[in-house]
């Protein structure tokens, strides 16, 4: 931007938010360079990412540990987009849990742990042991929820290691400790429909229990450790039941994401929606079972191809979910909703620089600090678009319905592009200001008709 001092409905977006103008006035150049083009996110490029208010990257990058006015902007930013969604509370809602990790060199990067195998081989092994540079990473665990009206609102918590820990003398939590706090600290009216998926990692006893406590919904990919809850010993494990499946035990279900009651969470673009290749099909056999630690639940035993030998049929995916009531195309259609966060990732590393922070070996308060910003970043998007949504009719509602971050980047870019050609209109001299307009409408659409 060069004369904007803010971006296209950024201050309806504020509301009542109340922080010092300085505070504010950082966050926006952040905001403004995660959302408008810039060859590589930094903390030199937002300095520089309003022409008219430049900051040195120092005193930037000293805020940006220092300061509590990311948070406290994130915190309002899921506030506002918790209200946009509030007059569909009853519905159903969907709640996806996952981490995600960013990839550290250099032994002083505060907060990192390896996941690579440090086991070292036998001597006598032919293969030998290769001398690499140490990589960690940083892990952030997350939990989109989904709204009925399409809405997705972002919540995250940094991964603290063992030894940080320790430094500051916290209690050190495992991943999957906080994703039950997530699920805790929810904000939702109180007999809202929630349905929690996550992958395998996350099929654990603390999540289950922070779902007992809210009376919600889960479906997880079944732990293939899982044993059945039985007197004999050793307990069976869930996998011996493929041996008694037959090819006759397994019906077909088939189903679309962009059709039925929720299409809206799917999101699906146009494109795909037009392409006869979006069907799911599955051949699926669901039985009630008692498993051991677990309790009474719902097995669904999946394929994607249909079974035709006479013997055991070998089964690809296998769910587990107390929904014990939920029909096999219900639970399976909640599943296939947990690729929305792995879309999500794409388009917060992508689209908007989450891990594209090189802040050294400084406080990991900073990375705390980046990472509030780019997820507030992707919330004003989503208000963004929710806000054009009420207004649109027609077409325009069924674009606006679909449009993710880099369509609504796109959306933005015009708009500042706009005023700053309108500021430059202003101080030109008017001696052919009819012409001028129409280039302006030429190179910039108007509001109203950009969304056409």
């Amino acid at each position: 931007m060069i004369f904007s001092t803010s971006l296209p409905r950024f201050k309806a977006f504020l509301g009542d938010f109340s922080y010092k103008a300085s505070d504010l006035a950082c966050c926006l150049l952040f905001l403004s360079s995660c959302i408008l083009p810039a060859a590589r996110r930094s903390v030199a490029a937002a300095s520089r990412s309003i022409l008219d208010d430049t900051r040195h990257a120092g005193w930037l990058l000293r805020w940006l540990g220092g300061s509590s006015a990311p948070a406290a902007l994130l915190a309002w930013a899921q506030v506002q987009l918790q209200a946009a969604a509030q007059q569909d509370s009853k519905r159903l809602h969907l709640l996806i849990l996952d981490s995600t990790q960013h990839g550290q060199q250099g032994r002083h990067a505060q907060n990192t742990f390896s996941r690579g195998n440090t086991q070292a081989r036998p001597r006598q092994s032919e293969r030998h042991q290769k001398k690499v540079h140490r990589k960690s990473c940083h892990t952030f665990v997350f939990a989109l929820l989904l709204c009925p009206n399409g809405l997705r609102i972002p919540y995250y918590l940094p991964f603290y290691t063992k030894p940080y820990c320790q430094l500051f003398g916290w209690q050190h939590r495992t991943q999957t400790d906080l994703a039950a706090q997530l699920v805790d600290r929810m904000v939702l009216p109180r007999g809202s429909h929630v349905v929690v998926v996550g992958d395998t990692a996350f099929e654990a006893k603390q999540v289950r229990k922070a779902c007992a406590q809210r009376g919600w919904t889960w479906v997880m990919p079944l732990n293939p450790e899982r044993v059945l809850a039985t007197e004999a010993k050793p307990r069976p494990k869930v996998r011996s039941l493929f041996a008694q499946l037959q090819a006759a035990d397994f019906r077909k279900v088939s189903f679309r994401l962009d059709q039925g009651k929720l299409a809206a969470l799917a999101r699906v673009s146009l494109k795909r929606s037009q392409s006869q290749n979006h069907q799911r099909t599955y051949w699926v056999h669901a039985r009630i079972a008692a498993v051991h630690h677990v309790g009474t639940v719902q097995l669904l035993f999946s394929n994607l191809t249909e079974p035709t030998t006479s013997g055991g049929v070998k089964v690809q995916k296998v769910l587990i979910s107390n929904a014990l009531q939920a029909t096999p195309e219900e639970v399976l259609h909640w599943y296939s909703l947990r690729w929305q966060i792995e879309l999500f990732f794409k388009e917060l590393k992508s689209d908007l620089g989450m891990c594209q922070y090189k802040l050294g070996p400084g406080p990991f308060t900073r990375v705390v600090g980046w990472v509030d910003l780019c997820v507030t970043a992707f919330c004003y998007l989503e208000w963004y678009r929710w806000e054009h949504q009420q207004q649109a009719r027609h077409q325009e509602k069924f674009c606006w319905q679909r449009l993710r971050t880099a369509g609504l980047k796109d959306k933005i870019r015009q708009q500042v592009r706009r005023a700053d050609l309108e500021k430059l209109l202003g101080l030109a001299l008017a001696q052919d200001s009819a012409r001028l307009t129409t280039l302006l409408h030429k190179l910039c659409p108007a509001p109203e008709s950009a969304d056409a």
